[in-house]
């Protein structure tokens, strides 16, 4: 039989319709339906599988970027800190030089002594003393190979200071070394050298030490051991103590508040002498320093090495 008979009944069984299909038609219609069936389910499988496909690699992709921030990160901390230690090293350098300067030693620059090294670096792609060129991290570990050779030649130039140091321990103490301010929120507010007149604004002047200012009646310190050779007020200076620190060494504090020790005194390094203050021909609050030499005055910054000057701030 090659045809199929599809009979509807109404509702109640009141008409019926008879349609005579040829079979293979009834066939491709059916197979049809089921196909479609098919391919849809397979279709919407697909879209899931793939959507939980591209979550994934979406995953992955964050995974991935967050991992290069952080490798970025780390990379300009490493650059941070290596630049950090150059400066150290700078200024470890610096005050070596001035040291050996101070003490009649050997002053066989840093570099000639280090000469199979590397410079320093000077900012302009010059090799740095952690090997590399400025600003980009090298490929080895930087805090070895030039870097420890760098150390080693300054603990051996600093050792042979100490030693020396050492063997004048007595003489050594007599030193003025250390800022004679025992205080935070400190600043230069004029320099050893020539400069305008501070009161009138007009004419120039040599200012024979260094003013310090800072807040009233903060500490002030010996600087070495020492005897007190004078205390008074002057129109200039106000309250000032003149320390002596052996026969060569003299040191001046003006403008002071208060002085704290009378003239005849022994005094030790680190012992408060008086009292920032206003007095005599000032400006404002601070610390008249001088430093003389053989009856010469000095620039203080020489003979202030518990801490990097430029930390004074202008």
């Amino acid at each position: 039989m090659d045809r199929v008979t599809l009979v509807w009944v109404g509702k109640g069984g009141s008409s019926t319709r008879v349609v005579s299909l040829p079979k293979a038609a009834v066939v491709g219609v059916v197979g049809g339906f089921f196909l479609f069936l098919a391919l849809s389910a397979g279709s919407l499988l697909w879209a899931r599988t793939a959507s939980v496909e591209l979550r994934g690699l979406e995953g992955t992709l964050h995974r991935l970027e967050a991992g290069r921030q952080e490798s970025e990160e780390a990379g300009r901390a490493l650059l941070l800190e290596k630049q950090r230690m150059e400066e150290e090293l700078l200024e470890i350098r610096d005050l070596e030089v001035r040291i050996r300067r101070f003490l009649g030693l050997n002053e066989q620059s840093y570099d000639e002594r280090r000469s199979h090294q590397g410079g320093m670096g000077s900012g302009d792609g010059e090799e740095g003393p952690f090997g590399g060129v400025d600003g980009e991290l090298p490929g080895e570990d930087p805090f070895g190979g030039p870097f420890a050779d760098t150390s080693r030649t300054l603990r051996s130039g600093l050792e042979e200071v100490v030693a020396h140091l050492e063997d004048r321990s007595a003489e050594s103490r007599r030193i003025p070394l250390i800022l004679p301010v025992d205080s935070d929120g400190l600043w230069v507010s004029s320099r050893y050298g020539w400069r305008g007149n501070p009161i009138t604004g007009t004419g120039r002047e040599f200012h024979n030490g260094v003013d310090i200012a800072g807040p009233w009646k903060a500490p002030i310190v010996a600087p070495a051991d020492g005897e007190v050779a004078q205390v008074g007020q002057d129109r200039r200076l106000g309250i000032y103590v003149r320390l002596r620190h052996g026969p060569a060494v003299q040191t001046v504090f003006g403008h002071l508040a208060v002085a704290k020790v009378k003239a005849g005194a022994r005094v030790q390094r680190g012992d408060v002498i008086g009292r920032m203050g206003n007095t005599g021909r000032s400006t404002g609050t601070h610390l008249h320093y001088s430093v003389r030499v053989d009856g010469a005055y000095v620039d203080p910054q020489d003979y202030i090495w518990d801490r990097p000057f430029k930390t004074l701030r202008l």
